[in-house]
């Protein structure tokens, strides 16, 4: 394994700089765990030529994590606009590893049956941002609808007034004729709460 010295740490340890045998790019690391790693490619590349070797890359998760770097990442993809095109990223952990996503991914309830849901859906994929979500917990968590101009999901202004409403379980529930914004609000909250439902109480 070939590398440079490049500079001593304030602890007096060296930083080394090497050249990755598997994607040509260029890093820089403690020596002590450079030579640790018994291998000159980079820390992905290491990671990836190990879950090939177990087979990892057959499994479904891995159609996931790559599908979800596809919409974040790639211009070209079709969902790509509605991702990275609007400023969805994924943190740094799980873009470089498939495997720090496959060990969050089974220790916080993957089942095949689920699908990844952002709890926040302006905020990117991360592990403080995500769960493992059926088809009904995402359509409660979906994004407001592109006519809404309230500014708060579930809550539309009609000529007649303001209107409440929500899907719970393929039935739609709603109630108009409301004075304000903040009355609306305050009458689908207390829906939600009443019914014990799994949507998001809202605040203006």
């Amino acid at each position: 394994m070939s590398y440079k010295l490049v500079e001593r740490t304030k602890r007096g340890h060296w930083i080394v700089e090497y050249t990755c045998s598997s994607c040509g790019g260029v890093f820089q690391t403690n020596i002590h765990k450079f030579r640790r790693k018994k291998t000159s490619m980079c820390q992905s590349c290491a990671r990836d030529d190990r879950l090939k070797k177990h087979g990892l890359t057959k499994h479904p998760l891995y159609i996931v994590w790559d599908g979800m770097k596809q919409r974040c990442t790639n211009p070209k993809a079709m969902s790509y606009v509605n991702y990275g095109g609007r400023g969805i990223s994924i943190c740094e952990e799980w873009l470089e590893s498939f495997q720090a996503f496959y060990d969050w991914a089974i220790k916080n309830g993957y089942q095949s049956e689920l699908s990844i849901d952002r709890i926040n859906n302006d905020r990117g994929y991360s592990p403080e941002n995500c769960r493992w979500a059926t088809p009904q917990q995402q359509n409660h968590n979906r994004r407001m609808q592109y006519n809404n101009q309230s500014g708060i999901i579930g809550v539309i202004e009609y000529p007649q007034g303001w209107r409440w409403y929500l899907t719970h379980q393929g039935k739609q529930h709603s109630k108009r004729g409301y004075s304000s914004k903040q009355s609306a609000l305050n009458a689908r909250n207390l829906f939600i709460k009443a019914n014990d439902l799994p949507h998001k109480i809202q605040t203006l």
